[in-house]
């Protein structure tokens, strides 16, 4: 979505806004009334650099790094006609939803919402073919484990995942989620797994 914000914990004295647009070191001191660490974040920058940097800030700072964590909007599709419709899905959702509840003018926006301008634009421009693993997980079973495997060995510890945007059915949402459980969650370590084990006991 064009920012990431990665933080310690409320009481940590070291913050970073990382970006893909600037930061205006002393006026966000001023905001928030601590000591900030700016860092900016090219096209090329991996999630993986992106906490790098964001740890060695937070040992600088002498601070115990927080829990490193993501989230996707997600959609599992089975062929070429069903991933379309979650990519029109997504697409809907951006712009009846997400962009008029952003605001569209630099005079509405205070100076900290300002970086939500080009969000706006970036939404504004966007083509369902543009949607990509970088925010969004759309695709096949196996595309989105191998999508979210490079999420795991970058070091993000947990991954929010929203399945009901886009105005899909209730019935289309709760089947997207069993399949998740039963599809996907299998690959990947977590709470899950001694859950589905005492269910599965039960």
């Amino acid at each position: 979505m064009g920012s990431k914000r990665l933080h310690t914990t409320r009481s940590a004295k070291e913050y970073i806004h990382a970006a893909a647009i600037g930061v205006d070191r002393k006026r966000k001191k001023a905001l928030l009334g601590k000591p900030t660490t700016a860092v900016k974040v090219e096209k090329s920058t991996t999630v993986s650099q992106l906490l790098d940097s964001y740890r060695e800030a937070c040992v600088r700072a002498g601070n115990k790094p927080g829990r490193a964590m993501c989230s996707y909007f997600i959609y599992i599709a089975d062929d070429d006609k069903s991933e379309d419709y979650g990519r029109q899905a997504q697409m809907d959702y951006f712009r009846h939803c997400v962009i008029q509840a952003f605001p569209q003018k630099k005079e509405d926006a205070p100076p900290t919402m300002q970086y939500f301008l080009k969000i706006v634009d970036i939404l504004n421009n966007l083509k369902k073919e543009d949607l990509s693993d970088k925010s969004i997980l759309i695709g096949r079973p196996q595309q989105i484990i191998e999508s979210l495997k490079k999420v795991e060995k970058s070091g993000i510890e947990e991954v929010i995942l929203y399945f009901n945007v886009g105005n899909k059915p209730h019935a289309m949402v709760k089947e997207q989620m069993h399949r998740f459980m039963d599809e996907i969650a299998p690959h990947f370590e977590g709470k899950h797994v001694g859950r589905s084990a005492r269910a599965a006991a039960a």
